[in-house]
């Protein structure tokens, strides 16, 4: 009985390591799967958001400088540009926002010079185009736009309604220039929260 029970308890153990074996093979890959696949996804969203950027620098260039005044409480379309989007990212289904700069996007910096506190504040311009993907492994890519002085806003999904339109709008006679992703009803800025 004991040698049969060694060679039991020999078994049990050799099958106890193979399956631990196994399962530490199997994490690697899966993990070396994930890493590959995320680092995948992060370059084709970073050149979705470049491309995207080169769009949006594209349709400023060319409406920034137009002479068209809309009538007061009123906006006009300057511009529309069909983007070219694939349906999926590494077979990902993914999103692009668009997020503008504000008076409320705001940096404080506090520092100490010569013992004495010093406070200022900077107001940066531009907007940062986000590309993510909405389905696991979650990847988001952020691309800045630092010279775009003018609203942005909107956003598409998986290529579908990928147009961007350049408005110029005159509320109480403040004339305002906006850049829209997508297909929005309403052109929404805001200035501040109370």
């Amino acid at each position: 009985m004991a040698k049969g029970q060694a060679k039991f308890i020999e078994y049990l153990f050799t099958t106890l390591l193979s399956v631990v074996f196994l399962g530490i093979v199997s994490l690697m890959v899966y993990n070396f799967y994930t890493n590959a696949l995320k680092a995948e996804l992060k370059d084709s969203l970073k050149q979705l958001a470049i491309q995207v950027g080169d769009s949006v620098v594209k349709i400023y260039e060319k409406s920034k400088l137009s002479n068209a005044q809309p009538s007061n409480n009123t906006n006009i379309l300057l511009d529309e540009l069909k983007l070219s989007l694939p349906a999926t990212v590494s077979n990902r289904n993914y999103r692009i926002k668009f997020i503008s700069s504000t008076p409320m996007w705001v940096s404080i910096k506090n520092i100490t010079i010569a013992g004495q506190n010093v406070t200022w504040t900077i107001n940066p311009s531009g907007a940062i185009i986000q590309a993510e993907t909405t389905e696991e492994p979650k990847v988001s890519i952020d691309q800045y736009l630092p010279n775009v002085d003018v609203g942005v806003q909107g956003q598409c999904q998986n290529g579908q309604n990928g147009v961007l339109k350049y408005y110029r709008s005159n509320i109480n006679g403040t004339i305002k220039d906006i850049i829209v992703l997508g297909g929005a009803n309403s052109i929404i800025d805001v200035t501040s929260i109370s």
